[in-house]
């Protein structure tokens, strides 16, 4: 058995530190007998939330390495000396970027948004959003690019993000693999009396769980909204994002940050699930409302499709009225509703639990050591 190193420097929230957290709830459910180190920015900036496991180590940096910049140097001079010292055999690199550890490594990358040229005009098309954007842009793919070279093996949830690396990062197929993502937990997933939905809320409820990023494309949603206001239909729309938004709509709830708990109450208590982003890597709230049984409406885009199947119905993402008629069909059908909460139940069972999805990474890390 090897011993695991995790790069995860850098990983502090979103859907990132969702996948970290994935990855060190299944080892600890592992019977591995070796130690995993994970390798993190200051301690207090990650969101771990697993059961405390004797063989995984939790190792901080120095704090300067929360910068992009400052972190690839870091990870290409001191990474060497404390994967030495430590005793890794390989490095599972987690946050998008790979130094010269001395040792075999693999690359897993989860950042979609520079890859995708819709989601990079929107952002562009921003005055707070275009300058910061392509500072970015200009930084991250050279350095995923480089990564890539960096590791014996790339790692990505989607065959959409193996096309994306393949043709913009130049990655070659015999380097890419393709591990789909682990069913994140605090949610149902198997069928029977305790998932059934009971009566739904008077006013139907819109829920959009995500960042106000401009790819998340938030925009088309608020403008619906505003089309279901004037025309006298009674829902009510629940953002989980702050207030920031120029939006002024009684109809719209806007709930912030919320708890693993008091999220999945939402899911609980939502009609439809609206999922308007241009681009994802996988996007984990439609696992989350498929696993709640909530009917997900997604925007028609290869991520959306390929993680939902025909567990949603899809929209044209530039289209407000075309995002309002696909809601307003679902509300008035119930039996499309059950057909799609049916379905999902049969997506599902694609995705592996955290305890394989680890295994699956502890395989793939004494592969490329062998």
């Amino acid at each position: 058995m090897v011993k695991i190193g995790v790069n995860a420097i850098g990983t502090r929230h979103s859907g990132a530190a969702a996948v970290l957290r994935s990855l060190l709830r299944g080892f600890a459910e592992l019977d591995y007998s070796r130690q995993m180190r994970v390798f993190l920015g200051p301690l207090h900036e990650v969101i771990t939330r697993f059961a405390p496991d004797e063989r995984i180590v939790l190792e901080g940096t120095p704090a300067w390495t929360s910068n992009p910049i400052t972190r690839a140097l870091w990870l290409n001079s001191c990474f060497r000396r404390h994967v030495r010292t430590s005793g890794c055999d390989v490095v599972l690199n987690f946050n998008n970027m790979a130094g010269r550890p001395g040792v075999p490594q693999v690359l897993f990358l989860q950042q979609s948004l520079f890859l995708s040229e819709e989601a990079m005009r929107a952002h562009r098309s921003t005055a707070r959003d275009g300058i910061e954007i392509a500072l970015h842009a200009s930084f991250w793919i050279p350095t995923m690019k480089k990564s890539a070279r960096n590791c014996e093996l790339v790692v990505v949830q989607t065959d959409t993000m193996r096309e994306w690396v393949r043709d913009r990062l130049g990655v070659s197929d015999a380097k890419l693999c393709v591990l789909p993502p682990a069913l994140p937990i605090g949610a149902p997933t198997e069928s029977g009396p305790s998932l059934r939905r009971g009566p739904g809320p008077s006013r139907p409820r819109v829920l959009y769980v995500g960042s106000a990023r401009a790819y998340k494309n938030l925009r088309v949603l608020t403008e619906v909204a505003e089309l279901a206001r004037q025309r006298g239909q009674d829902w009510q729309f629940h953002l989980t994002t702050s207030r920031d938004l120029a939006v002024e709509n009684p109809n719209i709830v806007f709930h912030g940050h919320l708890s693993t708990e008091a999220l999945s109450a939402l899911y609980e208590s939502a009609d439809v699930l609206v999922m308007p982003s241009l681009v994802e890597t996988v996007g984990l709230p439609l696992l989350e409302a498929m696993q709640h049984r909530c009917p997900v409406v997604a925007a028609d885009r290869p991520y959306a499709r390929e993680i939902c199947g025909r567990a949603a119905l899809y929209f044209d993402p530039l289209s407000p009225e075309s995002l309002y008629e696909v809601i307003r069909a679902l509300l008035a059908d119930v039996t499309l509703q059950e057909q799609l909460r049916d379905a999902a139940a049969v997506e599902l069972a694609r995705f592996p639990s955290e305890r394989e999805w680890a295994a699956r990474w502890v395989r793939l890390a004494q592969g490329v050591v062998a």
